[in-house]
């Protein structure tokens, strides 16, 4: 048996009511202030995001190898490191950057920007940087 029109026509109203009165006690519960909402209501997203947890790196950041001279009585990735962090200013902003050292042929990745690309091309413990076309990939943990 068919359902009749008017059993249709109430369930729709039903849903609608229902539908008002979830919308009512949700907004009322909720616990933004009217000058901090949007004005689609509070259970938008604000329209003053806050800012991120971490500072995204420059647009103009890529990965590149950077070859170096072997290093005499120091490890080889500290090596890097101290290569690193006398273009970048830090050892934090060193350690942030950096991505790997690779033992064989003296050399590591990292993310630069072409003005300390340029700076490290400087420094005489540098023989080559090399732009990589995508990520580089670590072995270390295979």
């Amino acid at each position: 048996m068919a359902p009749r029109p008017l059993s249709i026509i109430i369930v729709f109203v039903i849903s609608i009511f229902t539908l008002f009165v979830l919308t009512y006690i949700i907004e009322s519960l909720s616990p933004m202030s009217e000058e901090g909402s949007s004005p689609f209501g509070p259970l938008s997203i604000p329209l003053q995001s806050a800012p991120p947890a971490y500072a995204p790196a420059p647009v103009e950041a890529a990965f590149y190898l950077v070859y170096t001279k072997r290093p005499k009585d120091e490890k080889v990735e500290i090596y890097h490191l101290h290569i690193l962090s006398s273009v970048l200013g830090s050892e934090e902003a060193s350690k942030a950057d950096f991505f790997h050292s690779y033992y064989m042929d003296c050399s590591f990745s990292a993310l630069l920007t072409t003005d300390q690309v340029e700076e490290l091309s400087k420094r005489p413990e540098v023989l080559q940087i090399v732009k990589l076309a995508t990520a580089p990939v670590s072995f270390s943990h295979f």
